[in-house]
């Protein structure tokens, strides 16, 4: 098995912000039969978190009290209330963010970073093991991290453990990034 970085330009603020604005949810479609973004959010993702609901139970033993329970979408439903319980493992907290991330960003070109190794990802300059929102850390998979727009310096980026083709690749997303004023979220799985 091969495994490779998903990364994502995401506007941190705005991801935020509808985090933030879902401990509202449900007033736009009780009041006026309008969908909330957040509602939206999780229609659009309703394939990725059955899919992820499948990987899950595939994970438990049938005595476990969580067997047919839809986790990621609990897990969502934490996220969107800003309301992290720590009850699930941590690759399910970080799958269901990469699938808020997908949603909210822009996938950025992976095709030189699919297949590479967890050294290259370790290597990747600016990168930050810690992300802004706080949900338990996954074990193994998927291996995240977050760049901040503010700290990418291209005159002063060190490549070391990079081939040259990677390097291409994260100088195009860095460029994105500073152009946009947006972050970079990756995952690697």
């Amino acid at each position: 098995m091969s495994y490779g970085v998903m990364a994502y330009l995401v506007d941190t603020d705005e991801l935020f912000s509808l985090l933030r604005k879902e401990k509202k949810r449900g007033f736009l479609s009780s009041v006026f039969g309008k969908k909330s973004e957040q509602e939206k959010m999780i229609e659009a993702l309703k394939p990725e978190l059955d899919d992820l609901d499948e990987s899950i139970q595939e994970w438990l033993d049938e005595d476990d009290e969580n067997f047919d329970v839809p986790i990621a979408r609990k897990v969502i439903d934490e996220f969107l209330t800003d309301n992290i319980s720590n009850a699930y493992e941590g690759h399910v907290y970080g799958y269901v963010f990469k699938n808020i991330c997908e949603y909210k960003g822009d996938f950025l070109d992976n095709s030189e970073w699919y297949p590479c190794s967890i050294d290259s990802f370790y290597a990747i300059p600016f990168t930050e093991m810690t992300l802004p929102v706080k949900f338990p850390h996954p074990d193994d998979w998927p291996a995240l991290g977050y760049i901040s727009h503010t700290k990418i310096d291209l005159e002063n980026a060190e490549y070391e453990g990079i081939d040259e083709i990677q390097k291409e690749r994260l100088i195009d997303w860095f460029t994105r990034a500073k152009h946009t004023q947006k972050d970079i979220y990756l995952f690697m799985h």
